[in-house]
C-alpha cells in the first residue's frame, strides 16, 4: 500500500499537477478580484466567497481528471498488471490507489487552503469548516473518479460520469430545498 501510495504521488509530481493547479487557481482568484472589484458594497466578502467557490469547483475537478485519466494510463502502460501480479488482495489494491490519490488531494486542499487564507476570511471558525469539508469533498471525488475509472474503459467517459455525480451532489440540498417547498 506504502508503495502504491508513494508511486501515485510520484507521478503527480512528474505530471506537473501541483504547480498546474495551483497556478490555475492563482489565475482565478485574479480574476474573482477584479470582479470583485465592481461591486458597491462587501468587495472583501465577493471576492473571498468567489474564490473560495471556484477554488473548490476547479480542485475536485482537476482531481477527477488527474485520477480518471491517470488510471487509463495505468491500464495502457500495464503497470495494473504488474501491481495486480504482487501478493496484494485487489481491495487493498483499490484502498491503496484511493490512499494514493487522497494524499494527492490532501496536499492540494491544503495549498487551496493556504491561498485563500491570504484572503484573510473573516470567521476563522468556518474557514476551518470549509477547509475539512474541502477535504472530506476531495476524498469522495476521489473515489467516485476511482470508481468510474476502474469499471469504464474510456477515460473521457470516466471524466463524465465523475463530473455528472459531483454535479449532482452538489445540487442536492437545492432539489432537496424544491421538493420541500410548498
Amino acid at each position: 500500500m506504502y508503495t502504491t501510495t508513494r508511486f501515485i504521488l510520484l507521478t503527480a509530481i512528474r505530471d506537473r499537477l501541483f504547480p498546474a493547479l495551483i497556478v490555475l487557481i492563482l489565475a482565478l482568484i485574479g480574476i474573482t478580484k477584479a470582479l470583485s472589484e465592481t461591486a458597491m458594497l462587501e468587495e472583501q466578502q465577493m471576492h473571498l466567497a468567489m474564490s473560495a467557490g471556484l477554488a473548490r469547483i476547479v480542485l475536485n475537478m482537476g482531481i477527477a481528471v488527474f485520477v480518471c485519466f491517470h488510471m487509463r494510463a495505468m491500464y495502457d502502460t500495464r503497470e495494473i498488471d504488474v501491481m495486480l501480479s504482487r501478493p496484494v488482495s485487489r481491495p487493498k489494491l483499490v484502498f491503496g490507489l484511493w490512499l494514493g490519490f487522497s494524499c494527492v488531494a490532501s496536499v492540494l486542499v491544503a495549498s487551496v487552503a493556504l491561498m485563500v487564507s491570504f484572503l484573510q476570511p473573516a470567521n476563522l471558525n468556518g474557514f476551518f469548516f470549509w477547509s475539512i469539508s474541502l477535504l472530506l469533498e476531495s476524498w469522495i471525488v476521489v473515489a467516485i473518479a476511482l470508481f468510474a475509472s476502474l469499471t469504464n474503459k474510456s477515460a473521457v467517459t470516466s471524466v463524465l460520469l465523475s463530473f455528472t455525480f459531483y454535479t449532482l451532489g452538489r445540487l442536492m440540498a437545492f432539489f432537496i430545498a424544491t421538493a420541500n417547498a410548498r
